[in-house]
């Protein structure tokens, strides 16, 4: 399980609306130091996510929570966002090169509709797995204001 500190910024039925701040990974943005991405989150004003998360453990407005998504979900999504499109790009770029031997010219139109293609893909696999509890991210527990700092990535062993 990936596990995330947020706050609960509003309620909504049998849901709540969470609000999660975003870390570095190297801690310098909180410093003002480093690469400057901290800097450019300012100047364009990168706002924290808000997700949708199921209501659990009695949370309500204004409570800091933990919530976790499992990782086979995580890397799932990942693969379905970023190497489908791509593989579809490319296979199409491939079938442009076979349809014209020794031009380039079918190619790049060709790995432009791919690209289309695998977008298209993309947007309904996203409808589906809006439905799927499996993608949605849970509330694990109420966060204690003493708790030690949480680990990125937790696992739980069956015994």
């Amino acid at each position: 399980m990936i596990e995330q500190r947020a706050t609960v910024v509003a309620e909504e039925g049998d849901a709540v609306w969470v609000e999660a701040r975003r870390d570095s990974a190297c801690g310098a943005c909180t410093r003002h130091q480093g690469c400057g991405a901290g800097m450019l989150a300012k100047a364009f004003g990168f706002a924290s996510p808000r997700l949708r998360v199921p209501v659990g453990e009695g949370a309500r407005l204004g409570d800091r929570v933990v919530i976790g998504i499992d990782e086979r979900a995580l890397v799932r999504g990942s693969f379905a966002a970023y190497l489908v499109p791509l593989l579809f790009m490319l296979g199409f770029a491939l079938l442009g090169e076979t349809a014209l031997p020794g031009s380039d010219l079918l190619a790049l139109p060709f790995g432009a509709a791919g690209l289309g293609a695998g977008l298209v893909w993309l947007r309904r696999y996203n409808r589906r797995a809006a439905g799927d509890r499996r993608y949605q991210p849970v509330i694990l527990q109420k966060d204690r204001d003493d708790a030690p700092p949480l680990c990125v990535v937790s696992r739980q062993f069956n015994s």
